[in-house]
């Protein structure tokens, strides 16, 4: 095909790896944009609450208001109850094109951007036992993390056409804690032990690959076309 021999020779000058800046892909950023957004208007069809954690287990062995406790804590059936807001950072979004010589000589053209989600509120059940009370107490427990962020990488091989997406995730840790219902004096002994990080982070860093990923690997494939290509643009 025409275009792809016009490309080629515009490419075939590079060195193995080479970033490649005489062609570029028209409105990048719009498409970006558009394809995260169709992303989490899809989840958030689903249902947040598939949004999900695994199970956690914590054993106890504390010196609370210089008592000691002994015991466990689980965590089980945690979902995602709400998300306030969601947003892209623009100054993330960005095009690259790459020549690599190895292997099949891959000429490719990649969109990242960066989507962060802001109060994301995660219940779970909790089932805790403590040592020397045959009690097992059942509480439900309810944080909101301030901010997770995921990073969008859309990958799209020149010659073949071939889309993949890569998504990746980062959650910091937080000083917020938990709410635990009802409240009483054994539920504020497992509060004190709560640990946002440990509880949910794996679950929440999982989304990427488990969630995000097919998702938008749908969407650049079947609902949003990549853009179109600029040879021997200015910008």
């Amino acid at each position: 095909m025409k275009w792809y021999s016009l490309l080629f020779l515009l490419l075939s000058d590079y060195a193995s790896c080479r970033i490649i800046n005489n062609v570029r892909l028209v409105d990048h950023t719009s498409y970006m944009i558009n394809v995260i957004t169709q992303t989490m208007h899809n989840v958030e069809k689903m249902g947040w609450c598939n949004l999900k954690l695994p199970d956690y287990t914590l054993q106890i062995n504390e010196n609370i208001l210089l008592a000691p406790f002994r015991g466990s804590v689980r965590y089980t059936n945690g979902f995602v109850s709400s998300i306030q807001h969601v947003d892209i950072i623009q100054s993330t979004v960005q095009q690259n094109w790459r020549y690599n010589a190895s292997a099949e000589s891959t000429h490719t053209a990649t969109v990242s951007g960066t989507m962060r989600l802001h109060d994301v509120a995660v219940g779970f059940d909790v089932i805790g036992h403590l040592q020397g009370d045959n009690k097992e107490y059942h509480y439900t427990a309810v944080y909101v993390h301030p901010l997770i962020t995921y990073a969008f990488t859309i990958i799209r091989d020149v010659f073949t056409e071939a889309l993949s997406v890569t998504v990746v995730g980062t959650v910091p840790r937080t000083v917020r804690t938990a709410e635990f219902r009802p409240k009483d004096n054994t539920s504020d002994i497992f509060l004190q032990t709560f640990d946002s990080f440990n509880v949910s982070a794996s679950g929440m860093l999982a989304w990427a690959n488990d969630v995000f990923q097919p998702i938008t690997l749908n969407v650049v494939k079947k609902e949003i076309p990549f853009p179109s290509i600029c040879y021997n643009c200015a910008t």
